[in-house]
């Protein structure tokens, strides 16, 4: 199946071209995180990765009709929803103008846990987080109905193992072909955590914050984690708000993979966890979103404009003047670590940038 596929793709490689969305981002009812912008906003965010296809539709001999196509779809939904296994480890690769990938990611109850890009920059996302992305995304094109899709499934598990799309036009109007190259459920997983983390020898306590119970259990249940390295308890702390919320370190998709990964790259991000906590609180007109810093809110310039004396005294602590500069020359506000937990107790993210 991959030779057929990739001789097909190799005719295609000097002509097809795709556009690839985020893979990040949560959904949960019609609110959104106000954390992952300098601007609130009130769109929802969306769990599935979306490839943006061509404006123009393609030309094709024939109408393209996705009654079938849907209908296999629901079904192989279906047997996916009978036999997930909540962990299991995918990888795929992706074939247009040139050759992406392999992917290989580990996925614990659609939360990434880790991802091996393969020969794709360490930078780029990749386009499908999880099996469920990858159904979301099948779905969208569907339903538009403008662009030919072919998907083959699993007769077992409803996994897609060959989705193709804007065929057959693929070479002149932004196909690509999906393929699925290996598909485990529950792996045996051996994740190697960072000894000693930068919280080891810290006497950091959590300062008292007047907090809604189950928002200030949360922000406990966090802070003791990270000073305790304890990475398990994190990566258990970031599913809570699964499937309506996808838990995110980074505009690129990562989640709470990062924590370790950066540790042992010699990053102290555990101890950014334990002074971001500490930080003063904002919070949302209608009580959804605490946000900390309150500064990702309320600083208008590096002098602190905006923001209360005693609050900006506490952000000099953690940032320079000139750090605070550059973040108001980038992004015309705070884009340093900031941090969310919703009225429910969900902890949502913890990311830095604009």
């Amino acid at each position: 199946m991959r030779r057929a596929v990739l001789l097909v793709a190799l005719l295609l490689l000097s002509a097809c071209g795709s556009s690839q969305g985020d893979t990040s981002g949560s959904t949960s009812g019609s609110t959104t995180d106000p954390t992952v912008s300098t601007e609130p906003v009130s769109s929802s965010p969306t769990t599935a990765t979306t490839i943006t296809p061509p404006t123009t539709a393609a030309t094709t001999t024939t109408a393209f009709d996705p009654t079938l196509e849907l209908l296999s779809l629901t079904q192989a939904r279906q047997r996916w929803a009978d036999t997930n296994p909540g962990l299991y480890e995918w990888t795929y690769f992706m074939v247009c103008e040139c050759f992406s990938g392999p992917w290989k990611m580990l996925i614990d109850n659609g939360q990434v846990l880790s991802v091996d890009s393969g020969d794709a920059p360490e930078t780029e996302p990749p386009p499908f987080a999880t099996v469920e992305s990858l159904f979301g995304e099948i779905e969208r094109v569907l339903e538009e109905g403008r662009f030919p899709v072919r998907v083959n499934y699993d007769e077992v598990n409803g996994v897609p193992s060959v989705y193709v799309f804007n065929e057959p036009d693929l070479p002149v109007d932004g196909g690509f072909i999906f393929e699925l190259e290996h598909f485990e459920p529950n792996p045996v997983v051996e994740i190697e955590y960072p000894e000693p983390c930068s919280t080891d020898g810290s006497e950091a306590t959590l300062v008292e914050q007047d907090l809604p119970e189950v928002v200030a259990e949360t922000r406990q249940a966090i802070f003791d984690a990270a000073m305790s390295c304890d990475f398990d308890a994190l990566r258990v702390l970031s599913m809570v708000g699964l499937p309506d919320w996808t838990f995110q370190t980074s505009f690129g998709g990562s989640g709470v993979e990062l924590f370790w990964e950066e540790e042992a790259r010699g990053e102290p991000i555990l101890q950014e966890v334990v002074n971001h906590f500490n930080q003063p609180v904002w919070v949302s007109d209608d009580g959804e979103f605490h946000v900390w810093p309150s500064a990702f809110q309320t600083l208008e310039a590096a002098d602190g404009t905006g923001m209360d004396p005693d609050a900006y005294a506490q952000l000099l602590e953690l940032y320079t003047v000139d750090e605070l500069q550059d973040m108001i020359d980038f992004a015309q506000g705070y884009v340093g670590w900031r941090t969310t937990i919703t009225a429910d107790g969900v902890w949502t993210v913890f990311i830095a940038g604009d």
